[in-house]
């Protein structure tokens, strides 16, 4: 008898040892994106309970303070596309917005579907109570015991400097927030076909 793991959710991880980039920077620009009154305006929705510049001001990719990320991003899932089995194929940022969250805000389970391949956050200001949690889609009965071939979630703890990259269709939600301040950046990116 064996048992196959099939159709595994790959989601990969890497902290910004080398301090690529001023997260101070970072954070300035993310608070001051969140005070526009597009963002201000934008009701909270069914999927964000979070102020959010999605689909408001979500370019963040082209403006001259996040470039040290996008380059960083890029290098990240170029490694990951390889080991996914992607090696002649490129990836470019479509969308980059930020969530600034406060006390009890929260994110509801969520995929990116649509034409990203990929998504991801990365983790500007957070406290570590404030992390992200993967789900696991398939449907079934929660089991008697847990391990590691039955369990329905995953979760990560907060933590600055943090970037993590998954499929766009892996669903992923925050619990309330815990810490009185959290600033991440999330961004989709479409597969681009060799040349």
């Amino acid at each position: 008898m064996k048992i196959n793991l099939l159709f595994p959710t790959p989601v990969f991880e890497t902290c910004d040892d080398a301090d690529f980039c001023n997260r101070k920077l970072l954070q300035d620009a993310c608070l001051e994106i969140s005070r526009r009154k597009e963002v201000i305006n934008r009701t909270k929705n069914s999927f964000h309970r979070v102020n959010t510049s999605h689909l408001v001001s979500d370019s963040l990719h082209l403006n001259d303070e996040f470039l040290p990320l996008v380059s960083f991003i890029q290098k990240c899932s170029k490694s990951f596309l390889v080991s996914l089995g992607f090696p002649s194929w490129t990836l470019e940022i479509t969308q980059m917005w930020t969530n600034v969250g406060e006390k009890g805000n929260f994110v509801y389970p969520h995929t990116h579907r649509g034409e990203a391949f990929m998504a991801g956050v990365f983790y500007v200001k957070c406290d570590e109570r404030d992390g992200i949690t993967f789900h696991n889609s398939q449907e079934r009965m929660p089991p008697e015991v847990l391990n590691t071939l039955n369990y329905s979630t995953f979760y990560y703890d907060g933590m600055e400097g943090r970037l993590l990259l998954f499929r766009a269709e892996t669903s992923h939600s925050t619990f309330p927030q815990e810490g009185d301040s959290r600033i991440v950046i999330s961004f989709n990116l479409r597969l681009k076909e060799p040349v």
